[in-house]
């Protein structure tokens, strides 16, 4: 329950975002709602795989000084973590998606 209500909750904040650039620039909701969809899942995406690469570089640069390895927090290989904020961003992505294809499918 508390998972699903999370899920819920970022896709909300997420459409109130994007709904606050639209108003914010004067655009159309369905205009921007699926790039920034990307953008969001693109800027979480980045932030998740750039602390591992920053761990693994602090690691590098130790050991090439000293030869000695960090063992505090351990560096892991970057693996895929669905974690309730990133399953939301993912849906709203989705939903995002098929909303855009529904409202211009006179273009294609």
């Amino acid at each position: 329950m508390k998972k699903t209500m999370i899920v819920m909750l970022t896709m909300l904040i997420e459409f109130a975002l994007l709904w606050g650039v639209s108003f914010t620039l004067g655009w159309a909701l369905i205009d921007i709602i699926f790039l920034g969809g990307l953008a969001i899942f693109g800027v979480i995406w980045l932030t998740k795989v750039s602390g591992n690469l920053g761990k693994q570089a602090v690691n590098a640069e130790v050991r090439g000084w000293n030869g000695l390895k960090i063992e505090d927090e351990g560096v892991d290989i970057n693996k895929f973590n669905l974690s309730p904020v990133l399953l939301g961003v993912i849906l709203f992505l989705i939903i995002s998606l098929i909303i855009t294809i529904v409202h211009y499918w006179s273009y294609f």
